[in-house]
């Protein structure tokens, strides 16, 4: 690995080419019989309750390690990562734990209780591979070091670390790029008699009898003699240890650079050969230091491992990726924990999550393998709801179902459900990348009393290239449909938000703007299931849905202008912002909004305060974000409050660390004007407060626009009357003298832009013994009269269908939706005028519904358009 102390800057090559087969001695040999083939089904990851454990290094704590610890384990939708920092060795005070380190341990400990931290320590003080002058293993075999880890010892015990530390001591020895080197069979013997002084002369500090040792070294690099000499004896020893990369000089796998033209299959068999080696014996591989922990006994660790695009690397390879997996999970193996090498380094980059400046990573085929071999689900139930004919699952981002689905008018569905449990207000946000190919089929978020067939339930789901909100009110009720967006394609966003019994869908496709689709009332008791449903709409078929964000609430731009209508609230704003007490201006930590940003200078606690509080436009529901530039030496319990309309929500953030720029804090009804606010506190807290910006983004909502006029006529003996001025319009298709057709007409010239125009229809009455479908169609003659239209005169349709309703899944009194945003804009650019006319498709004395007029003694109940 790459030492993060500039001043002893290393850049160790991570093995060399292969040339010979070591000497492992008698006991290694003895264990190869163990062998390194998988043989039993690998066990699944764990959110780090059980072994094998998972760590991250991201160039330690000290610097991006927390924010990065975090982050990598959000990614992984886990609550915990190991966390794995290296100790410097440019003199004796690098190796005996620099207060910046240490302190930076100590707080990441103390936001993550019962956590482990594993720590590289140093056994010489050099630069690269040159150890001080004076210094040397046989000097620290005589014992003439042991003050040095005596302090280091006391350090680790005077900050709480003692019982959490896993000490990996003077790792990578094999290696010839570190001054601790061991080069022969005299530096193998002064090295393990090192070792056991080290051990020895730490545990003899009070407090510091639990600290564990690990030994380790390096794949693929060839030794002079065995590397059983350099073992100190189990008695100093708690793991045994290697780091191992993806590289490989052998014929017909990495030779720089692949040769070009190689066919999948091609490429696949030099990966698979280039695995053979890395995972072996020969040449001190993985397979030799997994051999001999097993003949010791000893718990097995692989405390680096990554990908690597330098000489010999294997470049973005998920094969690698999978091996490891298959390798760390199979039991007979015994790995404890282990840690990906998740950096940038000078010799070589590894990195799979996000890079620093904010792109993409080098290596998207492994990544994507990475997360789905190592996250762990992010729902703990999984069930198939209803008849499905086959059985759906979901591993990490790919979620199958069969089964009918849950559609308009039905009374039971069936397909597959991942959920989670709740009890109050709750949000889900998703980000499907994918979506089923089949017309029929349907994916997406719901809220669901439970998971029988007939349940209650809210769904905002994607489906045949439509968003739709639906919703079944109580048990063995028909679906109804709520509201339909067209034209939505993947990737799209959509989020399913429950406050009290109103649940709200909103789609969106930057994860950052969001877009209304309805809202419905659905009341549900005790514990509901929140959750990704999906289905085929066969019993005889799976669909598949690939979801790339769950529960993603956080926003990853800095570029607050891509959010329309937000507010950002900075600490140096004209007004809008409160200061209790002395604040100083810093710009020492980096990134933060605006020009500066304030801290509290860790004095005066509970007496100094910064309030924000926003002029808003209007009143409405605001997701609340704040930012702080992240330091380890900073709060990692500050108080922040946010007071709404409707109530005050209070947390302790966690300043040493920022997932992403902007935290979120929730959503929160606010009223026109100042009187919400967000307020940061210093009470209680024991280091320095940050307070930087805060930013308001409001939940989108819709301007209602009513129809300027509205009838149905009749044919037949009834073709030359005129229903303009009734408080209904009724559709139906039946006999001669009973075909009625409803006509509605909007004056649409104010909207020169939106984002979204749904038609709101609300049925006041209904036949519902047979299902009938009713199309709303768009009509280009608007030269007719509210109070003159009769059948004989009525304009013709234009072909132009813009959506369709459901009999008997309409019900009295609960309105209807259909986005007709492109013809509204279309008529807008035009003349301004917007017609529309409705007729049923289906036969039949009870296919009759009523729509509401304009003339309706119920304002909301009257057609209107949803504009956003």
């Amino acid at each position: 690995m790459k030492n993060p102390i500039p001043v002893a800057s290393v850049s160790p090559d991570h093995g060399c080419a292969i040339r010979h087969p070591s000497s492992l001695g008698k006991l290694l040999l003895a264990a190869l019989a163990l062998g390194a083939t998988l043989q039993a089904t690998p066990v699944p990851p764990t959110d780090n309750v059980s072994a094998p454990f998972m760590g991250i290094y991201g160039w330690g704590l000290a610097d991006t390690g927390i924010s990065h610890n975090d982050a990598t384990a959000a990614w992984l939708y886990r609550s915990k990562l190991f966390a794995f920092d290296m100790g410097g060795y440019a003199s004796w005070s690098y190796i005996e734990g620099t207060t910046t380190q240490l302190d930076a341990a100590k707080a990441w400990l103390a936001s993550h209780p019962g956590g482990t931290y594993c720590y590289t320590v140093c056994l010489l003080p050099g630069y690269q591979s040159t150890p001080a002058s004076g210094t040397s293993l046989a000097n620290g075999a005589a014992g003439l070091y042991d003050s040095h880890f005596v302090t280091l010892a006391g350090k680790l015990v005077s900050r709480g670390l003692a019982n959490n530390t896993i000490v990996r001591l003077g790792h990578e020895f094999n290696g010839d790029w570190y001054p601790w080197k061991v080069r022969n069979a005299t530096d193998a013997a002064s090295y393990a008699a090192y070792w056991r002084k080290v051990v020895t002369a730490m545990r003899a500090v009070p407090g510091a009898e639990n600290l564990k040792f690990e030994w380790c070294g390096i794949a693929r690099v060839w030794t002079s003699y065995p590397i059983a000499d350099a073992y100190p004896g189990d008695a100093y020893v708690d793991y045994i240890g290697v780091d191992v990369y993806d590289k490989c000089s052998a014929a017909n796998t990495y030779e720089a650079p692949y040769p070009d033209g190689l066919t999948p299959a091609q490429l696949l068999t030099r990966r698979n050969t280039a695995w053979g080696y890395i995972s072996g014996t020969l040449n001190n591989n993985m397979g030799a230091w997994r051999n001999f922990a097993a003949s010791r006994g000893k718990p097995f660790t692989i405390p680096e491992w990554g990908v690597s695009v330098n000489t010999s690397g294997g470049k973005d390879n998920p094969v690698f990726i999978q091996k490891m997996y298959e390798y760390i999970h199979e039991p007979d193996n015994n790995v404890h924990y282990h840690s990906y090498f998740d950096v940038q380094a000078g010799d070589g980059h590894h990195q799979l999550t996000q890079l620093p400046n904010g792109g993409p990573t080098e290596f998207p085929q492994a990544a994507a393998m990475f997360r789905q071999m190592f996250a762990v689900k992010p729902f703990p139930l999984n069930t198939d709801v209803g008849a499905v004919g086959l059985a759906g699952g979901f591993t990490v981002e790919t979620f199958t179902g069969a089964g009918a689905g849950f559609h308009p008018a039905a009374t039971v569905d069936g397909f597959n459900f991942s959920s989670r449990g709740i009890t109050g207000d709750d949000e889900l946000i998703l980000e499907i990348s994918a979506l089923p190919g089949s017309a029929t089929a349907q994916s997406g978020a719901m809220l669901r009393q439970d998971t029988t067939a007939n349940a209650a339930y809210v769904a905002l789901f994607v489906a045949n290239g439509k968003c739709v909100l639906q919703s079944r009110a109580t048990a063995g009720a028909r679906t109804l449909l709520n509201a339909t967006v067209n034209a939505v394609t993947a990737p799209v966003w959509l989020k399913l938000t429950r406050k009290t019994d109103r649940v709200t869908g909103y789609l969106s496709n930057d994860g950052l703007n969001w877009t209304l689709v309805g809202d419905c009332t659905v009341v549900m008791t005790g514990t509901a299931q929140l959750g990704i449903a999906v289905g085929s709409g066969s019993t005889t078929a799976l669909a598949t849905t690939t979801v790339s964000e769950v529960d993603h609430r956080d926003i990853q731009t800095n570029d607050t202008a891509s959010i329309a209508e937000s507010l950002v609230l900075d600490n140096d704003a004209p007004s809008g912002i409160t200061l209790t007490g002395a604040w100083t201006t810093s710009t020492a930590t980096t990134p933060f909004e605006g020009a500066n940003y304030i801290q509290d200078g860790n004095t005066a606690k509970g007496t100094k305060s910064v309030r924000y509080s926003p002029s808003l436009a209007q009143a409405n529901d605001y997701d609340v974000y704040i930012r702080w530039p992240a330091k380890y030496s900073v709060s990692s319990n500050t108080p922040v409050s946010v007071a709404s309309t409707e109530s005050t929500a209070s947390f302790l953030a966690n300043q040493q660390s920022a997932r992403y720029l902007w935290n979120h804090l929730g959503s929160y009804a606010f009223d026109a004007g100042s009187s919400g606010n967000v307020l940061v506190e210093t009470t209680g807290t024991t280091a320095s407060v940050i307070a930087d910006a805060v930013l308001f983004v409001p939940r989108p909502t819709a301007v209602s626009l009513t129809a300027g006029a509205d009838s149905y006529v009749r044919d037949g003996t009834y073709s030359l009357i005129n229903y303009g001025t009734e408080t209904s319009f009724t559709v139906k298709k039946d006999a001669t003298s009973y075909n009625r057709t409803g006509y509605l007409r909007f004056d649409v010239s104010g909207l020169t832009a939106a984002s979204l125009v749904q038609l709101q229809l609300t049925p006041v009455g209904t036949s519902t013994s047979t299902t009938a479908t009713y199309t709303v169609e768009f009509v280009s003659d608007d030269s007719w009269s509210e109070t003159g239209i009769t059948w004989g005169n009525k304009p013709a349709g234009s072909g132009v269908v813009l959506g369709q309703l459901l009999l008997p899944a309409l019900k009295v009194g609960v309105p209807v939706s259909i986005d007709i945003t492109s013809q509204v804009l279309a008529e807008a650019a035009g003349d301004g005028l917007l017609s529309l006319r409705i007729t049923g498709d289906v036969s039949g004395s009870v296919t009759n519904v009523s729509f509401a007029s304009r003339e309706h003694t119920t304002e909301d109940n009257r057609p209107h358009l949803l504009v956003q």
